[in-house]
């Protein structure tokens, strides 16, 4: 379990990116944040050897920097930045300019003003030298942030030169609280995790024994972090969660991961053409702060997050919150502009719009062009469907309203409506990755397995093999006669310790029974849960109008009522039991439908069961007792679907699979279900038939999805 109130909990990981030109007018324009931010990135490393500087924080700060001045309308001359991009050496993330900007905020900071303090970079840790009785370390380590002239240990000192450590950072945060400031404290940051390259993903984190020898770590601490559990292919940016806030509700920290986890940077967006290193957690919640149309509270931001993780397909990391005042807006903005931004413009290569991955806007949507001054509620002048989708534009062509291109008039600088969302081709990208161990017959041997053009082979319409991990969702590891599929955030550690990890691998019986039948039938099954959680997790961020469907969820565990969200922080353990509450707040009939994914990649249904009807009235409540049953550690969802009532009562169990053979098995309601406008995305997305690759916006109010994810241990 975590710890609270007591030190730097991780040296927290948030990156609000931003739009770059995303907008043309500024979004907060009608309310201007009384706040100032000192943002630092840590890219290069005087004395470490160059394998160890990162890129990431960089990208990370400008970034963060565009947010705070577009998004939430911080003054820009008071948002400072401590980056090599500067040039110049007064502004580089050196110890002694870290400590001078934190001592000018100190100086000026005003009650009542919001203060953002973002630090990326890495982290490492060093004995606690001078516990104390009521500031001790329980694994006698202290945190520390490096800034770009960090050291190696010195010995004559006990400590390592020019390290920020938390136990600063906490007395520096203090000065700014009893000025009375609001403040929100950003480390980019990690603890666990290795520093490998293969895919795509680097832990920013120094691991201990690189700065401080081995030997001057606690033994202790030593089997502690042996045990703990690791990103493997990440590149940590950090520390160890500690808490270093006061118990105060003018301070807010949000945390990259559990004490246990890793956290990293890696290419993003993933499908974009101009894709870079970013943190993960910082482009997710740029993402999600993009795509808000209405307030959003610190502790639904970190909730929604999680969801997103889920979605993708991620067991961890686990990004976690502290602070009384968790419940409040992010950053104060009061303001969330509820009109379309997303403007149309010509230029040399042809139309383009200022929206891209970042907001949601994927290669094939269409979108509705207005005039800027034309109500969204008349006829549009016309349609452009997306070509090439980058992070925050995209090319266009016009188009009809069913996307078939053809030549027409539009407005320069017209204003756009997204229409429909294309979900793209919903495929598990897969690569084959060795050790140095593995046989070149056997990596020969199971490449031969897998199809050369997948979009001609129906048998793998769900799969493309792709030639590195950098951008598989999943690996096939050789190491030595041993095969394997595993997720790519375990990726390289997993294939050099057969004892990492080993609850989240897939393994057959014997090497020999990798054969393409298990294969295309394991990684299908794979492909089909990633899928569903995706598009459960990516209804999160459609925004709604009007009235719409909506379910509320409660959970009673261990004789408590809590939300969903409070179950997430939880590890369930085999036998326990829950109930799941089900209430239709609506005014009108939902059909609702449960369906459980464990970690295993199995769909089951739980409501309804054979012979069950679904359709709850306005103000009905379902239950669903149930008990756990943990074989394996890992990730479980639930998905939750609810449509609003037709003539046919629908559900969503065909979409149900079995853990081990794939086999779909089929409800009594299928044609009304497939036939229905959310039913045809997930027959293509899921089941792998039909055509439908997305959907209309006017179908978005018509339906709810919730994901839902816990962690179980047997």
């Amino acid at each position: 379990m975590v710890r609270t109130n007591r030190r730097l909990r991780e040296m927290l990981f948030i990156t609000f990116l931003s739009f770059v030109a995303l907008f043309n007018r500024t979004d907060a324009a009608d309310q201007t944040v009384n706040g100032r931010a000192l943002l630092i990135g840590c890219t290069t490393y005087d004395h470490l050897d160059p394998s160890l500087h990162l890129q990431g924080p960089a990208n990370d700060v400008a970034m963060m920097q565009d947010l705070l001045c577009r998004r939430f309308g911080f003054p820009q001359d008071r948002v400072i930045m401590l980056t090599e991009a500067s040039g110049r050496a007064e502004f580089r993330p050196t110890r002694s300019n870290i400590e001078r900007e934190f001592k000018r905020l100190g100086d000026e900071a005003q009650s009542g003003e919001q203060i953002v303090i973002f630090l990326a970079g890495h982290g490492t840790q060093q004995p606690d030298m001078t516990p104390s009785s009521d500031d001790s370390e329980p694994d006698g380590l202290d945190e520390l942030f490096l800034p770009a002239d960090v050291h190696a240990w010195d010995g004559s000192i006990g400590q390592v030169p020019n390290a920020i450590v938390d136990d600063e950072l906490r007395i520096w945060l203090q000065v700014l609280e009893r000025r009375g400031a609001i403040v929100t404290v950003i480390v980019d940051s990690c603890h666990s995790g290795t520093m490998t390259r293969g895919t795509g993903e680097r832990s920013r984190q120094i691991a201990p024994g690189v700065l401080v020898p081995l030997e001057k770590f606690p033994q202790k601490a030593i089997g502690a972090q042996q045990n703990e559990s690791s990103v493997g292919t990440a590149t940590t940016r950090g520390v160890r969660q500690r808490d270093v806030l006061l118990d105060t509700s003018s301070v807010i920290a949000i945390y990259a991961a559990q004490s246990t986890e890793a956290t990293v940077e890696r290419l993003l967006p993933i499908d974009g053409e101009d894709r870079k290193p970013h943190g993960l957690l910082t482009y997710t919640l740029t993402q999600i702060l993009s795509r808000s149309t209405e307030p959003i509270t610190f502790r639904e931001l970190v909730q929604q997050i999680q969801t997103q993780y889920a979605g993708w397909g991620r067991s961890a990391p686990t990004p976690m919150i502290e602070g009384r005042d968790r419940d409040r807006e992010v950053l104060g903005l009061n303001v969330w502009p509820n009109r379309s931004r997303i403007l149309l413009s010509r230029n040399g290569r042809g139309w383009t719009i200022n929206a891209g991955l970042l907001l949601g806007v994927t290669q094939g949507s269409v979108l509705s062009v207005f005039s800027v001054e034309q109500n969204p509620a008349t006829n549009p002048m016309g349609f452009v469907r997306v070509q090439i989708a980058r992070t925050t534009d995209a090319d266009v062509v016009p188009c009809d309203a069913q996307g078939q291109t053809l030549s027409q008039s539009l407005p320069d600088r017209g204003r756009c409506e997204i229409i429909f969302t294309d979900a793209g081709r919903m495929r598990l990208r897969v690569a084959i990755i060795a050790t140095s161990s593995a046989p070149p017959e056997e990596v020969h041997r199971i490449r031969d397995l897998l199809p050369t053009a997948t979009a001609d082979d129906p048998e793998w319409k769900q799969i493309e093999v792709v030639e590195t991990a950098t951008n598989a969702d999943w690996l096939i590891s050789i190491s030595g006669n041993t095969v394997s599929l595993i997720p790519v955030e375990n990726g390289e550690s997993d294939l050099n310790d057969s004892e990492s990890n080993p609850l989240n691998r897939i393994s057959p019986e014997s090497p020999e029974s990798v054969t393409a039948d298990w294969l295309c039938k394991t990684l299908s099954r794979i492909a089909r849960a990633t899928n569903l959680k995706k598009i459960a997790a990516e209804a999160n961020n459609l925004s709604k109008s009007g009235e719409s469907v909506r379910v509320d969820l409660s959970v009673e565990f261990k004789g408590t009522s809590r939300s969903m969200d409070e179950l997430r922080q939880e590890v369930l353990r085999n036998g326990e039991n829950l109930t799941i509450r089900v209430v239709n707040p609506c005014q009108f009939p939902v059909d609702v439908t449960l369906l459980f994914i464990d970690n295993q990649y199995g769909i089951e249904a739980i409501f309804p069961q054979q012979g069950e009807i679904n359709r709850l009235q306005p103000g009905n409540v379902v239950s669903f007792p149930t008990q756990v049953s943990a074989e394996r550690s890992g990730i479980e969802h639930l998905v939750v679907i609810a449509v609003k009532s037709q003539r046919d009562v629908i559900d969503f169990t065909c979409l149900t699979q079995s853990p081990t053979d794939g086999r779909k098995r089929r409800g009594s309601s299928e044609t009304a279900a497939l036939e229905s406008p959310l039913g045809q995305l997930l027959n293509h997305a899921i089941l792998s038939e039909g055509l439908t690759r997305g959907m209309k916006q006017t179908s978005v109010n018509a339906h709810c999805l919730k994901l839902i994810s816990w962690r179980v241990d047997p």
